[in-house]
């Protein structure tokens, strides 16, 4: 007869083992795990929870190292451990909310396709996916507009995530003109009759506005999205290179401590998603906002991808107006911003690392004066052998930059900002590079191309993502770059 040996110890101690008497039915099987521990707090913490579980051995072998040698099994498969909490941007979880009533306005004009149109369909269901639904949490409306506007799904036929699901898939593309004032009316009808879904409890609303271009009438819109926003939390997502972003403001709810912005624009609907979890942050009541991160901005300045001098221009400006934006810049729980521009060698030709004493002028000046660095090589391609690439610059940013002997915060979210054109010579090797580093790092990789030349697939290659690549055509389009600000100034749950 075996014993059977639980673990009461931490896999770090493997201490001698408290058994009891029973029946093992197999010897060096390992039995079932234990229920997890309980965690103080369901998410916005770094506390673990633990499960273990015991091997059946020999009576003699009282200790757990002795028995998993004897039985050749590794020591690490008996224990096992887990976040308990989680935060917002860093990856979509189910949000638990107030009771939130939020509309989706969605645009069914003529100036896209049916199959733009289903992928705002599909965005919803996303929306629908990540979020609590029901009678205490979000209940939903869906409204299409384009000559006319219609409420295709009520807020009492969205009590549960099957139900919308199913009205989802019938609904239709009505197209017309873009009459974007008819859907914010209805939006506001619907939310003004509203009523609070708990005894006592201030019920949230929300309105989410989809637009592919500009609206028929201006200053119906305006006047219209005025009103609406004296009912509910208004954000203005606009796709497509058509959308006015003056629009867009005059649509939104005006920026507040959440939020840098509630106005997104995104080049195409299959970038939509890169707004999802911000609007999941948006909507749920539990969650904080935070600004504890650290941004390192690097400019890639190497031979093969050098940027014109207009492109040069672009990115400069748009890395201004990201900086200027940053409204907790250098607060004690705040953003801190490094910056370096790196021409063909390891080391950069100029450089500004995290601190907590630059000023935000600081470093608007330091951009101003960065100016693009001559070619090292004068011969032919052949002739000229490269000291770096764009994958060991970005590995030794992530090496070191962030470190706390350069004015990195342990407890900081970190953000690596990188401009290049994606010009590189080797993409397919650059993008097995990356990979490599992103599996390594908790550094969060973003991209900016400026100007209408730059490579796509480059771009692509050093991030997860599309959606982490932001193009900014030329300098009337900073407009493009409200998500990637927003994405600066975090949501924690907890």
């Amino acid at each position: 007869m075996y014993l059977k040996f639980f673990v009461l110890a931490c896999i770090s101690s493997h201490s001698v083992l408290d058994v009891y008497a029973g029946d093992c039915s197999t010897r060096c099987e390992w039995l079932e795990w234990k229920s997890w521990t309980t965690c103080s707090q369901t998410c916005g913490t770094t506390e673990k929870k633990s499960t273990s579980r015991s091997l059946c051995c020999p009576s003699d072998l009282t200790d757990l190292e002795l028995c998993v040698d004897y039985c050749s099994l590794d020591i690490a498969d008996h224990y096992d451990e887990a976040d308990c909490g989680r935060e917002c941007y860093n990856g979509l979880d189910i949000c638990e909310a107030i009771p939130t009533d939020v509309v989706f306005i969605l645009d069914s004009s003529l100036s896209q396709t049916q199959t733009e149109f289903q992928k705002q369909l599909d965005f919803v269901g996303k929306f629908v996916d990540n979020v609590d639904v029901g009678p205490t949490a979000f209940v939903l409306s869906i409204i299409t507009y384009s000559s006319t506007a219609v409420v295709e799904i009520e807020f009492d036929d969205s009590n549960s995530k099957q139900s919308i699901k199913d009205q989802l898939m019938g609904v239709q593309f009505r197209p017309g003109v873009t009459n974007t004032n008819k859907g914010l009316d209805l939006a506001r009808s619907l939310l003004s009759v509203r009523m609070e879904r708990r005894p006592g409890m201030y019920t949230k609303k929300i309105a989410f506005v989809l637009t592919d271009g500009l609206s028929n009438d201006r200053t119906k819109t305006e006047a219209s999205a005025k009103l609406l926003k004296g009912e509910a939390h208004v954000v203005a997502i606009g796709v497509g290179p058509e959308v006015s972003h003056t629009e867009l403001v005059a649509i939104a709810s005006p920026a507040d401590d959440y939020s840098l912005s509630y106005v997104y624009t995104v080049e195409s609907f299959d970038a939509l998603y890169t707004v999802l979890e911000r609007l999941i942050d948006v909507s749920c009541e539990k969650c904080q906002p935070k600004s504890l991160t650290d941004i390192f901005l690097l400019v890639d300045d190497l031979p093969d991808s050098r940027m014109t001098v207009t492109e040069w221009q672009i990115a400069v400006n748009g890395l201004a107006t990201i900086v200027d934006g940053l409204q907790a810049f250098n607060d004690e729980n705040g953003q801190r911003v490094g910056i370096a521009q790196f021409p063909d060698t390891n080391d950069p030709i100029k450089q500004l690392s995290l601190s907590n004493t630059l000023r935000k002028d600081d470093i608007l000046h330091f951009l101003q004066v960065m100016a693009p660095s001559e070619d090292t090589c004068r011969g032919t391609k052949d002739d000229c052998v490269l000291k770096s690439n764009i994958t060991s610059i970005i590995q030794d940013v992530i090496d070191n930059q962030f470190t706390s002997s350069f004015g990195g915060r342990d407890d900081a979210r970190k953000v690596l900002l990188v401009v290049s054109s994606g010009r590189f010579s080797n993409i397919t090797e650059v993008a097995e590079q990356m990979l490599n580093i992103r599996l390594h790092t908790d550094v969060d990789i973003f991209d900016i191309g400026p100007g209408g030349d730059v490579d796509m697939r480059g771009l692509k290659s050093l991030v997860s993502e599309p959606s982490r690549v932001f193009v900014v055509k030329e300098d009337s389009d900073m407009a493009s770059l409200d998500g990637l600000r927003a994405k600066f100034s975090y949501i924690a749950c907890g």
